[in-house]
């Protein structure tokens, strides 16, 4: 995990420049798992601006309750786009032949913008929340954003 981070340091957008395909459809296999299974890893929103990040291995889905008592306006867990113009990202962790992964909704961020020590950081947070050696980190189409 420490080369992806220190790879991500020194980027001034890692939504710019995208590698091959490392997980096919990163959704759908995130989305398969249910809240308690042994195989569903976590759910994440974070704000960039404040480096705050909310996870939960518990949660089965954003609009979950363990999230709206942070983000508390309705329409912001229910609409990416929106969430992004206040600094919000989400996404998910999974597994792919047996490597830990963290997707982003990277087509839901406004700005088309995410900053390598913003993606280091979320990465690191995610890693020390979930206990997980993250592997990679793709977009929600399962491309490569770190190559």
């Amino acid at each position: 995990m420490d080369g992806l981070i220190d790879k991500l340091k020194g980027w001034d957008n890692v939504l710019i420049s995208r590698g091959a395909q490392i997980v096919p459809d990163p959704i759908y296999q995130t989305h398969m798992t249910l809240r308690g299974d042994k195989d569903h890893y976590g759910i994440w929103w974070y704000h960039a601006p404040s480096r705050k990040l909310l996870y939960s291995r518990e949660a089965g889905c954003h609009l979950d309750n363990e999230f709206r008592k942070e983000i508390t306006d309705l329409s912001l867990l229910t609409h990416k786009r929106r969430a992004s113009e206040k600094g919000w990202i989400s996404g998910r962790i999974g597994n792919y032949k047996e490597k830990f992964f963290v997707f982003i909704y990277a087509g839901d961020i406004v700005s088309g913008a995410l900053s390598g020590p913003i993606a280091a950081d979320l990465i690191l947070q995610l890693s020390e929340a979930s206990g997980l050696a993250i592997a990679h980190f793709i977009d929600e189409k399962g491309f490569d954003l770190v190559h």
